[in-house]
């Protein structure tokens, strides 16, 4: 699997398996730098409509088809989910599951709602959690997602190949999932609760079916402030080489399958009208799509609440800044960069800058009950919580 930045820093690679050339050696991942391109994909399936949405974000959505006949959606990408989730029509948008009241554009802002009783093809399994004994998508982070699952088919992209008795998790609560996501794990999803049975991932199923040409993925969350929108972009079964340069270093996967993208984050900088080191003793850290937040250690939140002069709303649990900070910050033209490697210390190095504007993001409803500027970040109760959220991965 990999990861792959939009006119930026990029991280691609694959899951333990050789990209689409056997030619080359199997680098499990590798942190390349971008070439300048003109070019903006929003998706692998060359869609003709690029989305922002996202009551986090914006981020770049992606369009599946599921069910029969096929409801179209648009979903977020994750890289740690085995299986997709999607909100359901029945129950997404009734008050009952709103702590604030139902924005009148709920189904469209939730990416469209499936209606699981229509389908002819889906296959009830029951509901269940998302995770079992704090072993699941998120747990560390405090997920617990109860969900209505079953298997039905499942296209990619709006003409896309299609896949029958996938996995799907269909949700009511616009909290923790606002949108839906496309699983791009490629372990099989087990259902501890339902005897320890388990159902091959998409991307097995689609490399199965020879209709990818390996289990290699890249994925670039987009930046949609810049001048020219660079949205977003997944590719399965290889990478877009107008992309990025590559560099010299290299990742190889952890042997935890539920947090296998794990880099050494050596240090963090911070350069504005004034510099500062942010952290400066390396820790292992997750790279994970799914959510948006930076989760790091408590003083080195500490100090991105000092350089850039960030309060803690106790009401949301966010970040919010108001508009006079806002202007100020974006004035203020700060960058952070985060260098990676694959070993705590010395190795090869790579340096991945975000703009203040990387982290210029609108909180949305349920979040917050009227739009709000936010900063993207979260103090992490231990090491298991360290994560680079879907955030980092606009430039890298």
């Amino acid at each position: 699997m990999g990861l792959c930045g939009s006119s930026c820093r990029v991280f691609s690679g694959q899951h333990n398996h050789t990209t689409g050339n056997p030619a080359k050696p199997a680098l499990v991942s590798a942190l390349v730098v971008p070439k300048e391109t003109e070019s903006v994909a929003c998706s692998i399936f060359n869609h003709p409509e690029c989305n922002s949405e996202g009551n986090d974000g914006p981020w770049s959505t992606f369009d599946i088809r599921v069910g029969t006949p096929e409801q179209y959606l648009r979903v977020l990408p994750s890289t740690a989910a085995p299986y997709s989730i999607v909100a359901l029509a029945d129950v997404g948008c009734i008050q009952d599951v709103w702590s604030v009241p139902v924005p009148g554009d709920c189904a469209v802002s939730r990416g469209n709602l499936f209606m699981m009783n229509t389908s002819s093809t889906w296959q009830n399994v029951g509901v269940y959690s998302t995770n079992a004994d704090g072993v699941g998508l998120d747990a560390n982070l405090g997920v617990d997602q109860r969900a209505q699952w079953g298997f039905d088919h499942l296209g990619l992209g709006l003409t896309g190949p299609g896949l029958e008795n996938q996995t799907i998790a269909g949700i009511a609560t616009p909290s923790p999932f606002y949108l839906g996501v496309l699983g791009l794990n490629d372990q099989p999803f087990n259902f501890s609760s339902l005897g320890n049975s388990s159902a091959p991932s998409l991307f097995r199923a689609l490399k199965d079916q020879k209709k990818i040409p390996s289990l290699s993925w890249s994925y670039t969350a987009g930046a949609l402030y810049r001048l020219k929108n660079v949205y977003g972009q997944l590719i399965f079964g290889g990478y877009d080489t107008s992309r990025f340069e590559e560099n010299t270093v290299s990742f190889t996967m952890a042997g935890d399958i539920t947090r296998d993208l794990v880099a050494a984050l050596q240090s963090i900088s911070f350069s504005g009208q004034t510099s500062a080191t942010l952290l400066s003793n390396s820790i292992d850290i997750f790279i994970d799509s799914t959510d948006p937040n930076l989760w790091l250690p408590g003083d080195v939140v500490d100090a991105f609440e000092k350089a850039f002069e960030l309060t803690l709303d106790q009401a949301s649990g966010l970040y919010l800044i108001n508009d006079t900070h806002h202007t100020d910050l974006i004035n203020q033209n700060a960058q952070i960069t985060f260098r990676l490697s694959d070993v705590e210390t010395g190795g090869d190095t790579v340096a991945v800058t975000l703009p203040y504007k990387a982290f210029d993001l609108t909180a949305g409803p349920p979040l917050v009950a009227n739009s709000s500027h936010y900063f993207p970040l979260k103090r992490a109760a231990n090491a298991t919580q360290y994560t680079l959220g879907r955030t980092f991965l606009q430039e890298a």
